[in-house]
Order: C-alpha cells, then structure tokens, then sequence
C-alpha cells in the first residue's frame, strides 16, 4: 500500500533518484546556503485560521 500510484517502502526507480536528486542537493546547495528559488510560504486552502 502506498500513497497514490508510488509504494512508500518499496524502491522504485524514481524513490531512487528522488533520493539521489536530495542528496546532491543537500550538499552543494544547502550546506553552503545557495538562495533556492522555492517559495517559503504555504498555502492556507482548507485550513481552519485560529487566532
């Protein structure tokens, strides 16, 4: 059982390379503090806002 068409515990072809992209990732943009072009916001659709 898996979440969509992806198993969570089986290796597949794209967990693999997922995992390959993160890890280049991880360690020549994160650890060095490279800006990404990622948004830090989340949306707020289907939330309940409490204040």
């Amino acid at each position: 059982p898996g979440i969509g068409p992806l198993s969570l515990l089986e290796e597949t072809p794209a967990n693999h390379w997922g995992k390959l992209m993160f890890r280049w990732i991880y360690w020549h943009l994160l650890l060095k503090g490279v800006e990404l072009p990622i948004e830090a916001t989340m949306s707020m659709a289907g939330k309940k806002v409490i204040s």
